[in-house]
């Protein structure tokens, strides 16, 4: 079976550096060779006949670089539901249109979508409840998207990750490479 797993916080602003070939080594050496990466964000892609030992990979990523990072975990089968559930396929394509999916980790409890679509003028938060959350915005209105994320911690905790839409869909083609 095909996995990915979602590193948050890494190599932002210089901070928590996690050079991508060595994480792929540290992968190999702790049983699941030829991962592959995609970007300097953290986003690892292997192949296990076994069940994924995630408490496993998060202890010996801080034993390795020396912090933690917060891991989540998708099948091939969850990435390609996200993207085939695309809730944002409808919202316009414009240059100053930026989509997101934010990754909820299963401790973290679904808020009410109005209270997101609070968040900022610009911003718009499309989701089902017990769903990642599929989100937009227009950058012409909202400059940073660091203010979102921020704010979405406030509720959600950092037990979240998020990544562009492009990427997510990167990850599927490369995911299904194999």
């Amino acid at each position: 079976m095909n996995y990915l797993i979602i590193l948050r916080g890494i190599n932002v602003g210089g901070n928590k550096k996690v050079p991508m070939a060595e994480l792929k080594e540290l992968f190999a050496r702790i049983g699941y060779p030829g991962a592959q990466t995609l970007l300097a964000s953290g986003n690892i892609i292997f192949s296990s006949k076994k069940k994924v030992d995630l408490q496993r990979i998060e202890q010996e990523f801080e034993k390795h670089f020396g912090f933690t990072s917060v891991m989540t975990l998708r099948t091939e089968e969850e990435i390609n539901k996200v993207l085939e559930d695309n809730l944002l396929s409808g919202v316009a394509e414009a240059k100053s249109i930026k989509k997101y999916i934010t990754f909820i980790d299963s401790k973290a409890v679904q808020q009410n979508i109005d209270d997101l679509n609070s968040l900022a003028e610009g911003v718009k938060v499309v989701s089902k409840p017990g769903q990642d959350i599929y989100w937009y915005l227009d950058s012409e209105m909202v400059p940073k998207t660091v203010k979102i994320m921020e704010a979405l911690d406030r509720i959600f905790g950092k037990i979240i990750t998020t990544r562009n839409l492009n990427t997510v869909q990167k990850i599927s083609n490369l995911i299904q490479k194999l």
